[in-house]
């Protein structure tokens, strides 16, 4: 993520979070969402593991990430099953974070809708995908 000012039209700092593997973002609807706490959420996918997850549970995970514009720090989790999941959306309700995306590889049918819901200390509140 690179800030830019579009008031003096000049770029600022550059941040970056990843893993060893790959991060993908695509989208369908928004990839960040601005917290009442003035911190940022991505989503994205991940073929890899950040290190407080205990590894990648199938080819792509959702990933997200919260980076604090402040210190310039991030806070990184995970969440995925064997088969694999693409986010494609995120949205922010006070403390709540809904991310959207499908799921492949896990039903008879080629990919399934997902809902992730979770606070912004990462307390998962409830999967679902569409059957």
């Amino acid at each position: 993520m690179i800030k830019f000012n579009h008031s003096t039209d000049t770029w600022g700092t550059a941040y970056q979070v990843g893993t060893a593997g790959a991060e993908i973002i695509i989208q369908n609807g928004k990839p960040s969402a601005l917290l009442e706490d003035g911190r940022i959420a991505i989503v994205f996918s991940t073929g890899g593991a950040f290190e407080v997850a205990a590894g990648n549970a199938g080819f792509l995970d959702i990933g997200l990430a919260l980076l604090d514009l402040t210190t310039g720090e991030w806070v990184t989790a995970q969440v995925g099953s064997q088969s694999s999941e693409t986010s494609t959306s995120i949205s922010a309700i006070g403390e709540r974070l809904l991310i959207t995306g499908y799921i492949t590889d896990s039903f008879s049918e080629e990919g399934e809708g997902i809902i992730v819901e979770t606070d912004i200390q990462f307390g998962v509140g409830g999967k679902a995908a569409s059957v």
